[in-house]
């Protein structure tokens, strides 16, 4: 691989085809098509065929698409169907249908991915001096917020020691926002998403993970909990 211009060239094999891919570093819109940040591998834009006697659009892909790819509709596309996700069937290994007629315009295909971050162990601050963890007691999380900006979809994954895991999502729609528009992609510009922890901070795990195509910002974390120090008698 090489990065050049601020984009990363890649030979590759993918299931015994070599390949030559690339991809941005920074995103930005590679063209007006793009509603918001699509998050998938092997993007193509392409035009679908209708045929009126199975009522179906069928887009071809250049690859084989291993029945993984979704169909995302561009700006070609009215208002209220702009970023809609098409649900697919996958007749031969490089073609993709969808009931219904979208030949009017190009949409988006692709491969989504999961992304995941797992956050390190949380710890109190001295209150005199910001820069010393306080290990020397139980902290017990309250709650975490994902601040956030310019995210549609999100999971997070609360593990305490020997339980099961609790998933939080965010789905981008925030009640009360004036962006929060009924047939218009739920992407939100910034907030933060409250999850519950309630467990120990030197043992539960956390996990944020997004395997959706919207895209996922996460720009910090703030974190509220209970302290109780160890005290030994002399």
């Amino acid at each position: 691989m090489a990065v050049i211009d601020g984009e990363m060239y890649m030979v590759l094999s993918r299931n015994g085809t070599v390949v030559f891919e690339k991809t941005f570093l920074r995103y930005e819109l590679s063209d007006e098509k793009h509603p918001y940040q699509i998050s998938m591998d092997r993007q193509i834009t392409a035009t679908g065929t209708y045929s009126i006697a199975t009522n179906l659009t069928t887009w071809t892909t250049p690859y084989a698409h291993n029945n993984q790819s979704r169909v995302v509709l561009s700006t070609d596309f009215p208002a209220g169907q702009v970023g809609e996700v098409l649900n697919v069937s996958y007749p031969t290994t490089t073609t993709i249908t969808s009931s219904g007629d979208y030949s009017s315009g190009s949409a988006i295909v692709g491969e989504t991915f999961t992304s995941s971050v797992t956050l390190s162990k949380l710890f109190p601050r001295d209150s005199n001096n910001q820069k010393l963890t306080m290990t020397g007691g139980r902290f017990q999380i309250r709650n975490i917020v994902c601040n956030y900006k310019d995210t549609g979809f999100f999971r997070c994954e609360v593990t305490p020691e020997f339980r099961t895991s609790d998933v939080y999502t965010f789905n981008g729609r925030v009640v009360g926002s004036g962006s929060s528009k009924v047939g218009v992609a739920a992407i939100s510009e910034l907030g933060g998403f409250r999850v519950p922890i309630k467990s120990d901070g030197k043992t539960v795990g956390i996990r944020i993970f997004n395997n959706s195509e919207k895209p996922m910002n996460i720009t910090s974390i703030d974190y509220v909990g209970f302290f109780n120090e160890i005290t030994r008698q002399g």
